[in-house]
């Protein structure tokens, strides 16, 4: 494998990880709400991470097998891969990241019983009247759920390109999968194993990069999309 494709392949796994939309505030979440919040830190994530490759590697492997069947000349392969790139490149780009704890807290409320409380509301007129808010319990995390969390969020998101584009150029697809589930599994097991042990300080320190990281991917992306397009790679 060329050395810059590693490299990339490596920085890219990385970022993905990192990055909240792909689950691991579900998994620090979980955890800081467990007796022994590192072990299940590291659990959680590791759970979270190969349910999630599993479903991104899908894609690479069904092209495997179909391009034992059929055989496309590599130039118009690197052409494909730099159009994919490309196109991840302007997602990424794109994407807005919000605080990933909020958007996934739904995900993490104890089993508790429902909830009721009365409201205030005064009116122009200087009148008030009351009433009654229900809040209904929600089903709490478990490891399995957070397994399933996993999968689906692998077939949501845009990596199985990424991955794909790098096959089709013409990468080991099998060295590809194990260089770039070693990094994203760093990453996610890493962060969510950070963020819990130390969350009360490092949260509102880290939330303000968190914006930055689908840019800096666009970057990669971009740059791989050229160096395929103009066979530099």
């Amino acid at each position: 494998m060329n050395i810059s494709i590693f490299a990339n392949v490596v920085l890219f796994g990385l970022l993905h990880g990192l990055e909240p939309g792909h689950g691991w505030p579900l998994s620090f979440l979980y955890s800081i709400k467990k007796k022994n919040k590192l072990y299940s830190a590291f659990v959680s994530a590791t759970i979270l991470s190969v349910c999630h490759l599993i479903s991104s590697f899908v894609v690479v492997i069904a092209y495997v097998l179909l391009s034992s069947f059929i055989t496309i000349p590599i130039e118009y392969l690197r052409y494909v891969a730099a159009i994919l790139l490309f196109i991840m490149a302007v997602f990424l780009w794109r994407e807005k990241v919000g605080d990933g704890l909020d958007n996934q807290h739904e995900h993490l409320h104890s089993n508790k019983e429902d909830i009721e409380h009365e409201h205030n509301h005064n009116h122009l007129n200087g009148t008030f009247h009351e009433h009654l808010h229900k809040h209904e319990k929600t089903a709490k995390a478990t490891l399995l759920g957070i397994g399933f969390y996993g999968l689906m969020l692998g077939f949501a998101h845009e990596e199985e390109f990424a991955l794909l584009s790098f096959v089709i150029a013409g990468v080991n697809p099998w060295l590809l999968m194990i260089i770039y589930s070693i990094a994203v599994s760093v990453a996610l097991i890493s962060i969510t194993i950070a963020f819990t042990f130390a969350y009360k300080y490092l949260l509102p320190k880290i939330q303000k990069y968190q914006k930055y990281i689908p840019k800096i991917s666009a970057i990669i992306m971009f740059i791989m999309a050229v160096g395929f397009l103009f066979n530099i790679l």
